[in-house]
C-alpha cells in the first residue's frame, strides 16, 4: 500500500483527491497539508512515496515544497496539480523537480496512472503529454 502526501489548500480538492486515491485500492496512508510549513513538517516525519502538490497554498508555495522534497527525498514521485495553465509555470515546476505537471480541470484522473509505477518503485518518465 502506498503512502501519499497531498499539499492543497482547498478542502474540496483534498476531499476529491482522497476519494479518488482510496477508490484505487492502492493507497494506505494519506497525509494532508494546507501550507508550505505544514507540508515541510510532514515531509520530515512521514516519508511519502508520492506527493501531489498545488502551487498556491495558504502560506508559502508549492514550489518551495517541491524544492525541499526533491532535495531531501528525490525518489518520491512529485506531481504538481494546478490551475495555472501556462507553459512558464510548467517549466518552473519541472525545473524545481516535478516529475509531472497536471491541470486540475482536465487531468485529475491521470493521477491514477502513476500509482502502479510508484508501487513498482519506478516512476513513469516525464512526458510531453504533461504540457499545460
Amino acid at each position: 500500500m502506498l503512502s501519499i502526501l497531498i499539499v492543497e489548500d482547498s478542502s474540496v480538492i483534498r476531499q476529491r483527491l482522497r476519494s479518488l486515491l482510496r477508490e484505487s485500492g492502492r493507497v494506505g496512508l494519506i497525509v494532508q497539508a494546507e501550507s508550505e510549513p505544514e507540508a515541510l513538517r510532514h515531509l520530515e516525519l512521514f516519508k511519502p512515496q508520492m506527493a501531489i502538490i498545488d502551487l498556491r497554498l495558504r502560506s508559502g508555495s508549492g514550489l518551495g515544497v517541491l524544492r525541499h522534497l526533491k532535495s531531501h527525498a528525490p525518489a518520491c514521485l512529485a506531481v504538481v496539480l494546478t490551475n495555472a495553465a501556462v507553459a512558464e509555470v510548467r517549466d518552473a515546476c519541472l525545473e524545481a523537480g516535478a516529475d509531472h505537471v497536471l491541470r486540475k480541470s482536465t487531468d485529475f484522473e491521470r493521477l491514477l496512472e502513476f500509482l502502479a509505477g510508484v508501487e513498482n518503485q519506478k516512476s513513469p518518465s516525464r512526458s510531453g503529454t504533461d504540457k499545460l
